[in-house]
């Protein structure tokens, strides 16, 4: 499953950082590796960054978080919040810096559950807490990229 969070954190990291206020979510799919990710970017670049990564070969699930290097070392372990008006959850996450090593990704090798497709089908914002600080995100526009990784995760 490593290998899982190396891939998720290399797509992020190369889609660049997103600002929450310009942001929307996008899917992209990998036929060749049967894996679909869906994340919260903003063209042209900003701050921050999440994204859902599901392989159907191997069933595995990753989250990833986008960061600061400033904020974070390599290797450094941290929980990570979300939250939205269906509830809250939380993953132990784990730093890993990109090629430049100006950036980092936080990433959790999980399962899509029920719990987290309702937080994130629940209401407006999705509230993002790790290590002091939030961030919220607008949950609009997620929902036909929901609709694809649950087709692939098949939760």
């Amino acid at each position: 499953m490593r290998g899982i969070s190396a891939a998720l954190l290399g797509v992020l990291l190369c889609v660049g950082p997103a600002r929450a206020a310009e942001g929307q979510w996008q899917v992209r799919q990998f036929p060749e590796s049967g894996s679909v990710t869906l994340i919260y970017d903003t063209p042209g670049g900003g701050e921050e960054l999440l994204g859902f990564y599901c392989n159907e070969h191997g069933k595995q699930f990753s989250i990833a978080y986008y960061v600061s290097a400033k904020r974070f070392r390599d290797k450094e372990k941290t929980k990570m919040t979300l939250s939205s008006e269906a509830g809250t959850l939380s993953w132990p996450m784990t730093a890993g810096s990109s090629q430049t090593g100006n950036d980092l990704g936080l990433s959790a090798e999980t399962t899509l559950t029920p719990a987290l497709i309702s937080l994130l089908s629940a209401g407006s914002q999705l509230t993002i807490a790790a290590k002091g600080r939030k961030q919220q995100i607008p949950l609009a526009g997620i929902e036909s990229g929901l609709a694809d990784l649950k087709s692939v995760c098949k939760s």
